[in-house]
């Protein structure tokens, strides 16, 4: 008995012996096998990242890579003629904003024509992709408007915002004083009923 427990014993750490060698080189399997993979996936996104970077595209006018819209805003030549007058536009868009603040119907009608316009830039971008050599050096006018978004759209819409802002305020300052009203009523009524 005595001697088939040292045999078991031996037998046990035997296989435990082998059981350690396979599991040392099925882990030095595993980890060359990681290692070649980590490799190979540094290696691709290397690759991935060059031709990502090669096909940023780079401005004409100041050769600058095109990675954020600050970039692409700086890549603009905002001294072309018609460039000036988009601003221009803008300026007297919000001049007529605050202007109309006092006459509510006019605003209506100022907030409608530039939603209306905002409505009508991917036409106008379809247009002005076309025709582009007639009033441009450069084609600005990108299939996905971008161009469009950012220097005729957003502060269109900059506009309307101010404007509904506006209306928001009014609404609470009229609900506010109509509030403050009845309470007043309220207030001299009961006093009424205190002096009959």
């Amino acid at each position: 008995m005595w001697t088939v427990r040292i045999t078991k014993r031996a037998y046990i750490t035997q296989d435990t012996t082998k059981a350690h060698k396979t599991k040392s080189a099925t882990g030095e399997f595993i980890l060359h096998f990681c290692q070649k993979a980590s490799s190979f996936s540094l290696v691709k996104m290397t690759q991935q990242k060059a031709n990502n970077v090669s096909s940023i595209p780079i401005d004409a006018f100041s050769n600058l890579r095109i990675t954020s819209i600050w970039t692409f805003l700086m890549s603009v030549q905002w001294s072309e003629p018609w460039l000036i007058g988009l601003l221009v536009f803008h300026v007297v868009c919000l001049c007529l904003t605050v202007v109309t603040c006092r006459y509510y119907r006019a605003q209506i009608c100022h907030f409608l024509l530039m939603v209306g316009l905002v409505y009508s830039a991917e036409y106008l971008n379809e247009l002005a992709a076309m025709n582009w050599k007639s009033f441009s050096d450069f084609q600005y006018f990108d299939s996905k408007g971008m161009f469009i978004s950012l220097v005729y759209s957003i502060p269109l819409l900059l506009n309307t915002v101010i404007i509904v802002m506006v209306w928001v305020y009014r609404t609470f300052s009229t609900m506010t004083e109509l509030k403050t009203l009845q309470l007043k009523r309220k207030a001299r009524r009961e006093k009424r009923e205190k002096n009959d």
